[in-house]
């Protein structure tokens, strides 16, 4: 063990740098029919129903709730990690990443597992810090939208991470450690599921054969999933909007990425042109009552609004933020998708889009651009429509107007969205592959594959 090594796991253990170590996640007495014993960590505080928009909260729900798999401990990893960073406040988020970071989150787990000898599959439920330096030889199951792979690929849309502006900024020696951490977490690994086709080809191509056999698809469902509506629910507020509309509403949802890099002037621009264009064909003679409704399109901004500048006309409502842990920001989210025609998320970069599986299961058909997990969450016909993602905003609107138009397949095409979502995308499909990966990591097999649709 280096020396560095040593010195970061005794700080961690006298001088509270390491870890904070929770009894468990939803854990309870053993269960002595378990097939499987599960130590669960996270590099997110597991009781923040906020962490990762929800979906880490939900992932944990999940795996609670698997027939034949107990869940022996949680333990967070964010203390240890806060801690470990670089203080530098000048170095974007991803230069303060150091190998204290991957040590420091490492002697949490380790330290948990000596609590826990009965343990015997680790699921890493977030980010990987914990995987790279860990002492124990345990399997290791790891779920996350996307590897540090698919960030140096997806980053030329961000425009703002860690206070830099674009992936331009993170220097050639700070992706090299990214890199050979990511490439470290993943060949430890069992079985390592990643949220979208994208992500997984992205990180076969960068790490080679080895990696690609332990590396599939999984995709996360909705955040706050134990609150949706049920099918029924879904199915009544699709015919209520769908009948005779007085306008066409676009919802437009951003996240702490901000308003610009969710793509919020191009869902401004996009339901303008929409008007424009529905009211030159009304001059034409074309009168048809959807027309009409396009022709009164209206935008619903959910989240981080326009920044001072923007100019937010009369048919735009701000509606801000929504905090989902509690029971009027859940119905607040829920009535601003529901009371939508469309979901619009023209994003300039997205790991997977949490978004527009909501949307599915709200029965809401999603405009969005191709970037990211987008192209395994909505698929045509099923789910909406996906947009290049340097398409004009004319193309949104173009969109939009062509599957609002005719009344009957719109609600054929929201009614198939819940549909899809159950199938696919619902948290029981994940129940099964995790339960599968961890079986199959406990026998010692190092292999998984892309969850059944």
């Amino acid at each position: 063990m280096s020396d560095l090594v040593a010195r970061t796991r005794r700080l961690s253990r006298t001088q509270g740098l390491g870890f904070t170590y929770a009894p468990g996640y939803n854990a309870g007495p053993q269960n002595a029919g378990a097939r499987v014993r599960v130590l669960v960590a996270c590099d997110n505080d597991p009781d923040d129903p906020r962490a990762y928009s929800g979906t880490l909260r939900s992932v944990l729900d999940a795996v609670a709730g698997m027939a034949g798999v107990e869940v022996v401990g949680t333990v967070d990893c964010s203390r240890a990690i806060a801690a470990s960073l670089d203080k530098d406040e000048d170095a974007t988020l991803f230069e303060r990443y150091g190998e204290t970071t991957l040590v420091a989150a490492a002697a949490a787990v380790d330290e948990a597992l000596r609590r826990h000898p009965e343990a015997e599959v680790l699921f890493v439920a977030d980010g990987n810090c914990c995987v790279p330096r860990l002492e124990s030889s345990i399997p290791v199951v790891w779920w996350n939208d996307c590897s540090w792979a698919c960030w140096l690929h997806e980053s030329s849309g961000w425009r703002h991470v860690g206070g830099a502006a674009g992936a331009a900024a993170v220097p050639l020696q700070a992706q090299r450690f990214l890199a050979a951490w990511d490439a470290a977490a993943l060949n430890r690994a069992s079985a390592a599921f990643l949220a979208s086709d994208w992500a997984v080809e992205v990180t076969r191509r960068a790490y080679g054969p080895d990696v690609a056999r332990t590396t599939a698809r999984l995709p996360y469902g909705a955040a706050h999933a134990a609150h949706l509506p049920g099918r029924a629910a879904v199915d009544d507020a699709v015919v209520r909007r769908n009948f005779s509309p007085r306008s066409c509403v676009v919802c437009f949802v951003a996240s702490e990425a901000g308003f610009d890099h969710k793509g919020g002037r191009v869902a401004l621009a996009a339901v303008e042109h929409l008007r424009e264009s529905a009211r030159a064909a009304l001059r034409d003679g074309n009168g048809s009552d959807r027309l009409h409704a396009l022709a009164r399109a209206s935008l619903v901004c959910v989240g981080a609004g326009p920044p001072p500048g923007v100019d937010v006309p009369d048919w735009v409502d701000v509606a801000g933020w929504c905090d989902r842990s509690s029971p009027a920001g859940r119905a607040k989210f829920a009535d601003a998708l529901t009371g939508a025609h469309f979901v619009c998320i023209p994003s300039r970069a997205d790991f997977y889009g949490v978004t527009l599986v909501e949307a599915l299961a709200h029965g809401v058909p999603v405009v969005a651009a191709r970037v990211g997990g987008a192209a395994t969450i909505v698929r045509a016909g099923r789910g909406g429509a996906l947009v290049d993602a340097d398409a004009p905003p004319s193309a949104y609107a173009d969109a939009v107007a062509e599957l609002f138009l005719d009344g009957a397949n719109y609600g054929a095409l929201a009614a198939a969205c819940r549909g899809d979502y159950d199938a696919r995308l619902d948290w029981a499909v994940s129940r099964r592959a995790l339960a599968a990966a961890f079986l199959d990591a406990k026998a010692g097999k190092r292999t998984c594959a892309d969850a059944k649709e």
